[in-house]
């Protein structure tokens, strides 16, 4: 977005800053979201954003100023499709979710040592150098 709204010689500055706004959001997000939890209730972390969601809206309504072609207008339905890296997202979802489930079977008392635990992180390792290889 930033992109689009800012001047060139001002995009650095401005993607540093919506950067440092989503790891400030990233990290405050949730410890305001378990103070209001454990101090009010859930629902006030409702409320809370819904002023800031409305304030995004209306600043992003008033202030976006998007491209009036987009540069893949005119290109069939497949070619986006076709530029997505689909077999290196399927190597790093499954080299991802294999150490997850590994460690989720050690929480039901599967043991370290068996080979279903052992199997996971092996193959999780085996892919994330595969995905390494892809990139």
């Amino acid at each position: 977005m930033v992109f689009h709204a800012v001047l060139l010689s001002k995009r650095p500055l401005w993607t540093v800053v919506v950067g440092l706004m989503f790891g400030i959001g990233a990290t405050a997000g949730p410890l305001l979201g378990g103070v209001f939890t454990d101090l009010v209730t859930w629902r006030w972390c409702f409320y809370f954003n819904l002023p800031v969601g409305c304030a995004t809206v209306v600043s992003m309504v008033l202030f976006s100023n998007p491209p009036k072609q987009h540069a893949l207008v005119g290109t069939s339905f497949l070619y986006p499709v076709l530029e997505l890296d689909l077999a290196g997202n399927a190597l790093l979802l499954s080299a991802s979710i294999m150490p997850f489930l590994a460690l989720q079977f050690t929480q039901q008392q599967v043991p370290w040592g068996s080979t279903k635990i052992i199997g996971l992180l092996v193959g999780a390792g085996l892919t994330f150098i595969a995905f390494c290889v892809w990139m």
